[in-house]
């Protein structure tokens, strides 16, 4: 599955959507800025600004950045898992 993204709102689905089918490959638009305002989950360690990631999932990036807003609370981009979730 690849899934072309242009905002913010599509990479949070497209990283649910991967976790759901197992496995995916995600392609950010060319030399896109995401800005992320707010975290999306807060978990034990952290608040977090994307769903977790917990199936085998690749980004392309192609020159494309994932930045917080400045005038957001601090929070980590992604949290990762090796098997099953927490």
């Amino acid at each position: 599955m690849t899934t072309y993204i242009e905002t913010v709102e599509e990479l949070i689905a497209a990283i649910e959507a991967a976790n759901a089918a197992g496995s995916g490959v995600i392609e950010l638009k060319p030399d896109t800025t995401f800005t992320i305002t707010d975290s999306n989950k807060a978990t034990e360690h952290s608040n977090v600004g994307l769903p977790e990631i917990r199936s085998e999932l690749t980004i392309r990036g192609n020159g494309s950045i994932i930045e917080r807003d400045l005038s957001a609370s601090q929070f980590c981009f992604l949290v990762t898992f090796e098997g099953e979730s927490p």
